[in-house]
């Protein structure tokens, strides 16, 4: 059993997060809050997850009849630092941004305090959205809206799957694990 990969193979079986799905429901909400230039920071381009996350940001993005601008799409790494610079970037590049997704909450901590610096503040002038819903993403201020990655029920499924394969029962070989948004104070509730 792999987690987060798709292997086409009968005796590998994957669990995968519906990372683009979750990137989907994200924007989406920053959207209907009526934002109008959300900019995003991914990951590396050699990371499933980032890779996947960015399609539903496009996905929600061409639902709302909104063009996809590469030049408000950065690479943060993955890291704190790296949403940190990509964050920098991006203020250089577009003050119009009223919202940023996030691939990753680390990275989307670090943009937090690159608008704070530029003398903005979350989310009255710039939105932020993470993804995984980290420990840490709820005791910050703002506390960080984000995509919640259901880790322990993710690995439930992954050793039932194990169990099932070992058992010799019927098993599909690909299975997603849903995700849901937080929403918190970085990215606010409907007026």
């Amino acid at each position: 059993v792999v987690l987060d990969r798709e292997i086409d193979h009968q005796n590998i079986y994957s669990v995968l997060l519906d990372n683009e799905g979750g990137a989907f429901s994200a924007v989406e909400h920053m959207l209907r809050l009526k934002l109008t230039r959300v900019a995003a920071i991914t990951g590396s381009n050699e990371s499933f997850d980032s890779r996947m996350r960015l399609v539903g940001y496009k996905r929600a993005l061409q639902q709302h009849d909104i063009p996809y601008d590469d030049e408000i799409v950065e690479i943060g790494y993955n890291q704190r630092q790296g949403g940190y610079y990509a964050m920098r970037n991006l203020l250089n590049k577009d003050r119009n941004i009223d919202g940023v997704f996030c691939s990753n909450d680390d990275m989307a901590i670090g943009a937090m305090d690159a608008i704070g610096e530029a003398g903005l503040r979350v989310p009255e002038d710039i939105a932020i959205m993470g993804f995984d819903d980290i420990p840490l993403a709820q005791y910050i201020t703002p506390s960080l809206s984000t995509v919640k990655n259901p880790a322990y029920e993710w690995g439930v499924i992954a050793a039932q799957t194990v169990v099932n394969a070992l058992k010799k029962e019927k098993e599909s070989h690909s299975r997603t694990i849903p995700t849901q948004i937080v929403i918190r104070d970085s990215c606010g509730t409907f007026s």
